[in-house]
């Protein structure tokens, strides 16, 4: 009997301690061909103007880039998708937000590759739409040019931030049509309550409490 307590005491204790849902990360693997708007094309992420989806050359579509982590789709940013900027011009810094419904903690991360002319800053923040405060940032630099592709952009980075907080979007600026981004790494998303998920917690606490009351039903 005093086992079968410590037990469903110690099952209680452990639904009672948070359990932290698993790290989601958007590769661009599944994206259509072409170049597309990434716009709500991933449920409970918003991605604004700015943020297009494409596909590598290698790949039978129009990115220039290979190499990349997962080696399909990127995300790629840009003004003008159709019209890029080549190695002698000067651009401009163009932005995209991502919100994020549920919001989410610790960390945010991606990779990205660049041209020569490629800097640009990713900032994390506690509000939509790049407002509230700044959790956390990083800056994008110049990639090396890709020696055994020059027509390519091949040197990938992959960089990250960790903050305290909760984070509902991320404001990603840079050169326009500079950079691409693979594996955009969200930390823990919460539920849509603010709260880390708990799956299956309330059946454990039931699964306990049920244990318990067998027990002293029997012992009666």
């Amino acid at each position: 009997m005093r086992a079968l307590k410590t037990l469903v005491a110690s099952t209680l204790l452990a639904v009672a301690v948070p359990s932290f849902a698993e790290p989601l990360t958007i590769d661009f693997e599944t994206v259509p061909s072409g170049i597309n708007a990434i716009g709500d094309t991933y449920d409970g992420f918003h991605f604004t103007a700015n943020a297009w989806s494409i596909i590598a050359s290698g790949q039978g579509g129009l990115g220039n880039f290979t190499g990349a982590p997962t080696p399909i789709g990127a995300l790629f940013l840009s003004a003008d998708p159709l019209q890029p900027g080549g190695p002698g011009d000067d651009p401009e810094s163009v932005s995209f937000v991502i919100n994020v419904d549920q919001g989410f903690t610790e960390s945010f991360g991606l990779w990205y590759t660049s041209t020569a002319l490629g800097f640009g800053r990713v900032q994390v923040f506690s509000g939509a739409n790049g407002s509230g405060d700044s959790l956390g940032a990083f800056d994008l630099t110049p990639r090396p040019a890709c020696i055994q592709a020059p027509t390519l952009v091949c040197n990938w980075l992959e960089s990250s931030v960790g903050f305290t907080g909760t984070a509902f979007s991320i404001v990603v600026s840079g050169a326009d049509s500079q950079f691409y981004f693979d594996n955009l790494r969200f930390g823990n998303l919460l539920d849509d309550g603010g709260n880390v998920p708990e799956p299956g917690g309330v059946a454990l606490s039931l699964a306990a409490l049920g244990a318990l009351a067998w027990t002293r039903k029997r012992r009666g």
